[in-house]
């Protein structure tokens, strides 16, 4: 029975691996951008020095991407990714209402 239940974890693992490799290699090239619909759902502005603060009064200058906990750059440092935002990179200089500082 053990080799039964290892031969499912292991399935299910590399099931799970073929599931995200494309997804990966989505986000290589699409930048998330102000007009689209998942941007627009979470504020994400491109520019954080452009956020309107009248619109969003707990942003304070100083807040990115590049400083948020959920931002993991890539090699790029320009870009990268944000848990939040499904298979495309977002703007090491964007902002998002979402922001939380990094520890």
């Amino acid at each position: 029975m053990p080799s039964n239940r290892r031969q499912l974890l292991i399935g299910t693992s590399a099931s799970a691996l073929l599931w995200i490799a494309p997804l990966a290699r989505a986000a290589d090239g699409a930048v998330l951008r102000d007009g689209d619909t998942e941007a627009q759902s979470i504020d994400y502005t491109s520019d954080a020095r452009k956020v309107d603060r009248a619109r969003f009064p707990h942003y304070e200058p100083g807040q990115a991407c590049q400083n948020c906990k959920l931002f993991t750059s890539t090699d790029d440092t320009r870009l990268g990714s944000c848990e939040i935002v499904f298979g495309k990179l977002v703007a090491a200089q964007a902002w998002c209402s979402s922001w939380e500082k990094k520890a």
